[in-house]
């Protein structure tokens, strides 16, 4: 069953346009990922994906991530930003502002996570193959820092008991 499993994987790995070859996790997987991560989204959801779930999904993943600040300082500093004098109407801005900072930071996550072809399309109008896609690069991504911050956490310790030596 795991050989078989292994070869279904290889199969699943994603297209030429990313840099970095990924499994594509069916939607039964994902959403057992993001459950443990403390993101409650289902395979039927993952199925027949929502803007505003997904836009939902990517900002927790990010924040999980610890790779951007968390929305609510992301918004303080917005506001503060669009009331410094810089707009001549900064309530106008204020929204504007935040959701610039949101686009910015999930394109550079899917860059980063292999993703070239990510758009905000696919947050805006999300179709189920290309959020598996998506999501799918955004585990790997995080399972691979995860095991990477392992081995740097285990030679900085190396490096400080050598230092206090």
């Amino acid at each position: 069953v795991a050989n078989r499993r292994e070869r279904e994987r290889e199969r699943r790995m994603a297209d030429g346009s990313s840099q970095y070859a990924f499994p594509v996790l069916d939607n039964n997987e994902l959403a057992q990922c993001l459950q443990q991560v403390n993101i409650p989204l289902t395979p039927q959801e993952l199925a027949a994906p929502q803007p505003e779930t997904v836009r939902s999904v990517f900002q927790q993943l990010m924040h999980c991530l610890e790779l951007f600040e968390d929305p609510a300082e992301e918004n303080k500093r917005a506001m503060d930003f669009a009331g410094d004098g810089t707009f001549e109407f900064p309530d106008l801005h204020e929204h504007s502002i935040c959701e610039v900072a949101f686009e910015r930071n999930l394109l550079r996550l899917m860059q980063v996570a292999g993703v070239r072809d990510f758009s905000m399309a696919d947050v805006m109008n999300p179709t189920p193959k290309r959020l598996r896609r998506a999501l799918s690069a955004i585990i790997n991504f995080a399972k691979f820092k995860e095991d990477r911050m392992a081995y740097y956490y285990e030679l900085s310790d190396r490096v400080n008991s050598d230092i206090e030596k």
